[in-house]
């Protein structure tokens, strides 16, 4: 099982302004949730305890709706991305911080347990939503 995952919630949003004028993509409501809230959601479906969350752009308002994570049933840990220099480089910032398998998904996806768990049973492929 894989108990630990990787959201990428660092960049601008730039091609959801003005929406992400003042809010995060991530925080952005999807049926009145925000998009990081549901992918919580789900990856605690599947087993995930610790989640890192990577923050750049607003980082303020996405560390203070998440907090720590106990009140999203979770363990929240934060790695700051000071430049956005595309998803590899984001994905780099974690190295050393996170060890073993982990889900890493963009922060401005949906996704769903089922999906999740088709991921984590082939172990010779890596494969990012």
């Amino acid at each position: 099982m894989i108990n630990k995952a990787l959201i990428l919630a660092a960049g601008k949003g730039t091609r959801m302004w003005p929406l992400t004028d003042n809010t995060p993509k991530p925080l952005l409501p999807l049926g009145g949730v925000p998009l990081i809230k549901r992918q919580i959601n789900e990856l605690k479906k599947v087993g995930v305890e610790n989640v890192y969350v990577l923050i750049g752009y607003q980082m303020k308002e996405i560390s203070d709706f998440l907090g720590d994570g106990k009140e999203h049933g979770v363990k929240i840990e934060y790695i700051v991305q000071a430049e956005q220099k595309g998803t590899g480089h984001a994905i780099l910032q974690a190295e050393g911080k996170i060890n073993g398998k982990f889900y890493c998904i963009n922060g401005d996806t949906t996704i769903d347990a089922k999906n999740l768990e088709k991921m984590s049973v082939n172990t010779n492929t890596a494969c990012m939503m």
